[in-house]
């Protein structure tokens, strides 16, 4: 069984406030919602290792990829509005 800690942390008055305001429009306590937002927080970072060991480890064994000048491309051209742009195609 795991004994709960307790953190101390500095806010802004301003940061409580919105802490506190969006806690209660949720029946939730502001230790309740910071707890939550880490939970979210580690699990974001944690699936974000396991994607980019997944993709390190693909790249390894096949060699596919593209480059970061082929991406730039793509973004820009669907930042310019081409939401028809096809993303570049893996390669070795």
């Amino acid at each position: 069984m795991s004994r709960l800690k307790t953190h101390s942390i500095e806010v802004s008055a301003k940061t409580l406030e919105r802490l506190e305001k969006f806690a209660n429009s949720r029946g939730l306590t502001g230790e309740g919602v910071m707890e939550e937002a880490l939970e979210l927080l580690l699990e974001r970072d944690e699936g974000d290792e396991r994607a980019a060991t997944l993709a390190w480890n693909h790249y390894k064994e096949t060699g596919l990829h593209v480059t970061n000048e082929e991406i730039g491309a793509w973004l820009a051209e669907l930042e310019a509005g081409n939401d028809d742009a096809e993303p570049p195609a893996c390669h070795v």
